[in-house]
């Protein structure tokens, strides 16, 4: 539990990736509530608290109103008014023994609140989908199998377009034909692209001559030579193994979201 209030807490945006001490945030929030050193104005997700606060629902309140807090220590409290005499009394917020987080992790929640937009991630549709993931290319052979382990076996045709800043700055690739096969996964032939964090794209196939449109099914890779495939592979997978534990806990486009800007900080640590 304290490794998802951890994970909450960051992909929330608490400011601890800003300031020099941690403070409590309001992670979640459901009717009127407010703070007794400022009881103007009604909580709001993300808002900052003071340890020490007082937190008090406006009456009346109905069953459905709650809050969750996740205070200096990483720890989640909460009331819940559909608990007897749960929101009669204020809601404390304790001080802070404040500990530290993985830099990684600190710099992708930075990421994160900097430029939400960036990491914003819709839902695929139907079927199994795409993983976001770190890809080995060796040679101009890259390993699509993290990418593609939960989808069928079958012909794919999709497109790789290179992430950045500027649009002129990308490169994109031509459509790419892609066989899938669990058992016996081959590589795909990708001469010319350079390591880098990209959009995988899939897309529906079409007759000759005629442009393929993307069919809706996306995801982030980052693909890293043999030599930085394997730090930033570990990386990001023990930034999976956390949110693997949460999935319950955190809503799973908010997971996806910071999954993607741990991609982002990793390849800004190799230079990609």
């Amino acid at each position: 539990m304290e490794h998802c209030a951890v994970l909450f807490l960051i992909i929330l945006g608490a400011s601890l990736v800003f300031a020099e001490e941690d403070v409590p945030i309001v992670a979640s929030v459901g009717g009127h509530w407010y703070a007794l050193g400022n009881p103007s104005n009604d909580l709001k997700k993300r808002d900052l608290l003071i340890p020490g606060d007082k937190i008090v629902v406006r009456a009346p309140f109905s069953s459905d109103d709650y809050i969750v807090i996740l205070d200096s220590n990483y720890k989640i409290i909460q009331a819940r008014c559909d608990s007897p005499g749960e929101c009669d009394h204020p809601l404390s917020v304790p001080s802070s023994s404040a500990t530290g987080l993985n830099r990684t992790l600190q710099m992708a929640a930075a990421l994160w609140r900097r430029h939400p937009g960036r990491y914003e991630s819709l839902v695929n549709p139907k079927g199994a989908t795409l993983q976001d993931a770190v890809l080995r290319l060796d040679k101009g052979q890259l390993d699509l199998s993290p990418a593609f382990r939960d989808k069928e076996p079958g012909n794919y045709l999709l497109r790789l377009q290179q992430i950045g800043v500027l649009s002129h700055s990308r490169t994109r690739t031509e459509p790419l034909k892609y066989t899938w096969s669990p058992k016996n996964p081959d590589s795909l032939s990708v001469f010319g692209i350079a390591p880098g964090l990209y959009d995988l794209v899939l897309l529906e196939p079409v007759e000759d001559g005629q442009e393929p449109m993307p069919s809706g099914q996306r995801c982030w890779v980052l693909i890293q030579s043999p030599r930085s495939y394997t730090p930033a592979a570990r990386q990001y997978a023990q930034a999976l193994s956390t949110t693997n534990q949460c999935a319950k806990t955190v809503r799973p486009d908010f997971i996806r979201e910071f999954l993607r800007a741990c991609l982002d900080e990793i390849a800004s640590q190799t230079g990609h």
